[in-house]
């Protein structure tokens, strides 16, 4: 089975080279990589491009504005021709064995339409301090992103979902398979097999807050709809977890703030905002 492997690119020239190679140096070679330049104002273009020259499994697509990472992940699958279907950031490294060990256990578990493994942590310099934890029962999706972004999945789930919702930017994944997971069959994979790096230009690290706060809202939606009793404990464990997560951040701006009278003027600020964005929907 060919596997469609779309890499979202934004001003990621740091890391990009790194990335793509540890695509192109995978054990199973029947894939193709589509990386979908979101106008990028940096080198990223012409580091695509060259790949692109040397490999016909690359193809590079260009959007003119800024379509943020939803759009452009729906642009790149709309091009793709594969079976089975991936994405990957422009920072972040597939290891070697990644499709081969995907798509084996597509063909021993031909009931899965999602498969996830772990992945190793990895620091801005490339060294590893840890990996993802066990995912335990599936249904602990209601309370983390357990599928993270070790993950491959048949092409039937990005047609039959609609693709990435465009208006959940900063949680489009885990609303994807948050969506997924209520008609599709996952399975898990106890392997290592991507790495993922954290650094703080990431968007993870920048916008930690808003994506807490977008995940809850969107496990909120879920849990107005929700009639299964075990679901709905799982979800409201969730909710708790973000919040308390958001309550935690909040609270040590607190200590960091200090007594004096503009202090708590800029506390209560925060608060009124805080609190306006938990009740927003």
């Amino acid at each position: 089975m060919k596997i469609s492997i779309v890499m979202p690119v934004y001003n990621g020239e740091r890391y990009l080279a790194g990335a793509i190679r540890s695509i192109l140096e995978q054990t199973y070679r029947d894939f193709e990589l589509i990386i979908v330049n979101d106008a990028s104002t940096d080198g990223s273009l012409k580091i695509a491009e060259e790949y692109a020259a040397r490999d016909s499994r690359i193809r590079v697509y260009t959007n003119e504005q800024n379509q943020k990472l939803p759009r452009s992940l729906n642009i790149g699958f709309s091009h793709c021709t594969g079976e089975l279907y991936t994405w990957t950031s422009d920072d972040n490294l597939l290891l070697p064995a990644f499709c081969e060990e995907m798509h084996r256990a597509f063909i021993e578990h031909p009931e899965a339409d999602v498969v996830f493994a772990r992945m190793n942590n990895m620091d801005e310099n490339g060294r590893v301090f840890g990996t993802t934890q066990e995912p335990g029962e599936l249904n602990n999706i209601y309370i983390r992103n357990i599928v993270a972004a070790c993950f491959m999945y048949r092409s039937k789930v990005q047609e039959e979902l609609g693709g990435y919702d465009e208006t959940k930017f900063l949680v489009e994944d885990y609303d994807f398979w948050l969506r997924a997971y209520e008609r599709f069959q996952f399975y898990y994979l106890p392997e290592i097999l991507y790495s993922y790096r954290y650094h703080e230009s990431s968007l993870t690290s920048r916008r930690w807050k808003d994506i807490k706060l977008r995940s809850a809202l969107l496990l909120e939606e879920i849990e107005a709809r929700t009639t299964d009793p075990c679901a709905l404990e799982k979800i409201q464990t969730g909710l708790s977890r973000y919040y308390q997560a958001l309550s935690h951040y909040y609270f040590q701006q607190v200590r960091a703030a200090g007594n004096s009278a503009d202090c708590r003027q800029l506390l209560k600020d925060r608060g009124r905002k805080f609190v306006s964005e938990l009740v927003k929907r």
